[in-house]
């Protein structure tokens, strides 16, 4: 593929722990190298066909959205996998009654054959935590990982109210909604405080999250995704929502935080510099994971166990409500596949696996020869190309040099 180097309008920090990087690709097909003008970039080590499998990675975070964590849709702690069965997913997306009550054929048949770990909760569910999982193991695994940091279960009331006011807040600021971001960076500060229960040194809980291509959150703006008819005027109150500082919204995640953690103003670990830095590395890395439903797996079952009339029946219901194809939404940050820099013509694209977890499945939708940078493209690459400057350079900080927008610009230029 032809050099797509982004130009950075501001100038973001990255680290290359070549170590690191060297041990996380030694069963890959792929390297992590620094890229002259780009910061890191990813190279293929072989060649691939369109539809190769070019890497396959498990995330270093992920969360499911504030907005379905406070509707309960239910999702496993660990993997995002969807935890609704095809009924709670009906009941959850029909908008009358009589929808919500509809005849599904052997629905408790399916779900005791095929499902029979629906929901296996979190030890201390008899003391308030909501959290739940996909199995016993995946339970044990997030224990570990961060969810004994972060179980409400576990929280004393100064925990526990911290908890529901960081949870039960909009995040928002300047007209954005910030609530996942500032979600998921909890998760990044569980993850570094659960490491630290090990033994583990500050520096060595933070050196994956220290790899993340990372801006301070003050540098961005996203006016494309403001009404038009927001003209910016500030209100009279500090505590608006939409017109508040970061400076304000900074500060009220560091009291939160520190209350949820019971960390001192001083602690070395949560620190303003550090979450300023992981809430810009989520903007610039994260990205979103929406697994499917049960309810699409169970119209397929529906269509081999069932009358004809009963998978028709179940078809006008999916047409009818678009929500039922997926179940939680969420996002997810990675080692690797972070690592991916942007192109408009671009040659992998990432999928959801046969486990329908968090999982991030990156297929070759190009020929890649051995050698080639990997490039994803970070928006919709169809739009026209000041759109797609745009929203480049306001979420993610750069001009795009990319083979397509290098041709554009020149033809533009020309009309003028």
């Amino acid at each position: 593929m032809a050099n797509s180097r982004p130009e950075y309008t501001e100038e973001p920090r990255v680290l290359n722990d070549e170590a690191y990087y060297a041990e996380l690709c030694k069963d890959e097909m792929v390297e992590v190298v620094m890229m002259p003008g780009k910061g890191k970039g990813v190279l293929s080590t072989v060649h691939f066909d369109i539809d190769d499998l070019v890497i396959e990675e498990n995330a270093l975070v992920c969360a499911q959205n504030l907005d379905d964590y406070r509707a309960g849709i239910k999702a496993c702690g660990l993997t995002l996998t969807g935890l609704e069965t095809p009924r709670e997913a009906l009941t959850r997306s029909a908008t009358t009654s009589a929808m919500r009550e509809a005849e599904l054929p052997k629905h408790d048949e399916y779900v005791a054959s095929l499902l029979p770990q629906v929901c296996t909760p979190c030890d201390n569910a008899s003391t308030g935590c909501r959290q739940c999982y996909s199995s016993a193991e995946a339970r044990e695994a997030h224990w570990k990982r961060s969810h004994r940091c972060l179980c409400e279960g576990t929280f004393d009331k100064a925990q526990a109210a911290a908890y529901k006011e960081f949870t039960e807040e909009s995040w928002i600021q300047g007209g954005v909604d910030y609530s996942d971001t500032y979600n998921i960076a909890m998760h990044m500060f569980a993850i570094m405080f659960s490491g630290m229960m090990d033994g583990k040194t500050v520096a060595e809980v933070a050196l994956p999250f220290e790899q993340l291509i990372s801006c301070p959150w003050e540098r961005f703006v996203f006016n494309y995704l403001l009404d038009d008819d927001d003209d910016g005027e500030a209100e009279a109150d500090p505590e608006s929502e939409a017109k508040r500082s970061k400076e304000f919204v900074l500060a009220k995640a560091m009291r939160l935080l520190r209350g949820i953690f019971k960390a001192a103003e001083d602690d070395e670990l949560l620190t303003e510099h550090r979450l300023t830095r992981l809430l810009g590395a989520i903007l610039l890395n994260g990205q979103e994971r929406t697994p499917t439903s049960s309810w699409t797996s169970y119209t397929a079952w529906v269509k081999g166990a069932c009358a004809r009339s009963d998978y028709k029946s179940m078809k006008s219901i999916s047409k009818n409500y678009s929500k039922l194809g997926y179940t939680t939404r969420g996002q997810g940050v990675y080692k690797v596949c972070a690592c991916f820099n942007h192109s408009c013509e671009p040659n992998i694209q990432v999928s959801y696996g046969d486990a329908n977890d968090e999982t991030l499945v990156v297929n070759a939708i190009r020929e890649i020869n051995k050698g080639d940078e990997v490039c994803i493209s970070y928006i919709d690459e169809d739009a026209d190309y000041a759109t797609r400057q745009s929203q480049l350079q306001e979420h993610y900080l750069f001009k795009c040099l990319c083979p397509k927008c290098t041709r554009e610009e020149a033809e533009l230029a020309k009309k003028k």
